[in-house]
């Protein structure tokens, strides 16, 4: 009876032994791996580019500050208007990245600065339009914009009231080609994508093309985090810290600088 009580102990022991081997290593290989946070965005090159290495120079961003608070970040490149969407319904963890408006901040939170623009109104040089001074002096214009974008409210504002002349097109690229075909007679873009957008476009654009010196507005990218998800203030504070670790050591100011030699 005592060696087969001894026996059935042994073999529990065992069962015991195999447990605390293989179930904890398990558990911790699980505790330690990074998570992975899904971050909505759209075509924005040079800025956000599903084709480009890094995918872009906010999406490198994004993931470094993020790795550096020990997440991993996986991108799915939506028409505009579909990644806001989704992040707004939760079907994501963030969207990148969105200028300030006072709508998208009812329902996200904002983080840091991530970016800098100028957008600025392009037009033909053969137009010799006139300094602008408010947007009312606009009226009148035929002027481009593409769907999804913020640029400011009070401009689409006037838009919705008839009091600027807006056709919208699904992008840059297809607004500057009306621009160049004398379809429209204006369109803001921010002044490094502008450009860029030209010189693919067009060797000889670039020699047609002016830009109004006041600009539609002064905007900074921002990574945005639903209010609705209770993770979401965690990711921010995360995200912050990363950031503002890649703008201290240099690292930030180096992606974008090779940023702009690769466009150059």
């Amino acid at each position: 009876m005592v060696a087969r009580m001894t026996g059935r102990l042994m073999l529990l022991v065992f069962i015991v032994s195999l447990q605390m081997i293989f179930t904890p290593g398990a558990s911790a290989e699980n505790e330690n791996s990074p998570q992975t946070l899904h971050i909505s965005t759209g075509e924005f090159a040079p800025w956000t580019d599903s084709n480009a290495p890094h995918q872009g120079f906010i999406s490198r961003v994004v993931r470094d500050a993020f790795r550096r608070q020990g997440y991993e970040v996986e991108f799915s490149f939506w028409p505009w208007k579909r990644a806001l969407v989704a992040a707004r319904n939760g079907k994501v963890d963030a969207t990148s990245f969105w200028y300030r408006s006072d709508e998208k901040a009812r329902d996200f939170y904002y983080s840091d600065p991530i970016s800098e623009h100028r957008e600025l109104f392009f037009y033909l040089k053969k137009k010799n339009l006139p300094p602008w001074h408010q947007l009312s002096d606009l009226s009148g214009l035929d002027i481009g914009a593409t769907r999804g974008y913020t640029y400011t409210d009070k401009f689409w504002q006037m838009g919705e009231d008839g009091q600027l002349a807006i056709s919208e097109a699904n992008s840059d690229e297809l607004n500057f080609k009306k621009l160049l075909a004398g379809r429209i007679d204006i369109f803001p873009a921010g002044e490094v994508v502008g450009w860029r957008v030209l010189r693919s476009l067009d060797g000889e654009a670039l020699k047609r093309v002016a830009v109004l010196e006041k600009p539609l507005a002064n905007q900074t990218g921002h990574l945005l985090f639903p209010r609705e998800s209770p993770d979401s203030e965690g990711l921010l504070k995360a995200f912050n810290k990363g950031l503002k670790s890649l703008r201290e050591d240099g690292t930030y100011q180096r992606y974008y600088e090779e940023m702009l030699k690769d466009i150059d």
